[in-house]
């Protein structure tokens, strides 16, 4: 009898605290939406890239530039950026100089900070750069 007691209590706890994390959890893509959006600038602040969304993925493209060839500004460097739980993203990287292609990760370290892990020839994802928020659209 105190088994199926015990055996009760873990499953309706462990039911309880799914529960919890599913509704405090269930709008982090939606937050996380709002908070990348926006205008971003390089470590350098030589690139600035514009971050929208388009049928919930993401695009970027290059809008400025200093001392930088301006012929890259329109430039795609972000291609269907799909948000996931725990301020992370996956997708396409396009250097805007070279126009090749990588699959990276992106991470939302703090209100403001984005970094960029880009994956080279299957060796694993490396840090490329963090990125800081110039300004957020206003709605």
């Amino acid at each position: 009898m105190d088994a199926v007691i015990i055996y009760s209590s873990v499953v309706f706890v462990s039911l309880g605290i799914l529960l919890a994390l599913f509704f405090r959890f269930r709008d982090a893509v939606s937050d996380l939406d709002s908070k990348i959006t926006g205008i971003w600038s390089n470590e350098a602040n030589t690139i600035r890239i514009l971050i929208y969304s388009i049928d919930s993925h993401f695009q970027a493209e290059v809008i400025w530039t200093r001392n930088i060839d301006q012929e890259i500004l329109g430039s795609a460097v972000i291609r269907n950026l799909s948000l996931k739980y725990f301020s992370w993203g996956e997708g396409t990287y396009v250097d805007p100089f070279t126009k090749d292609q990588f699959h990276f990760k992106l991470k939302l370290k703090n209100e403001g900070q984005l970094n960029f892990y880009i994956e080279k020839s299957g060796r694993g994802y490396k840090t490329v750069e963090a990125w800081k928020q110039v300004s957020q659209p206003v709605f």
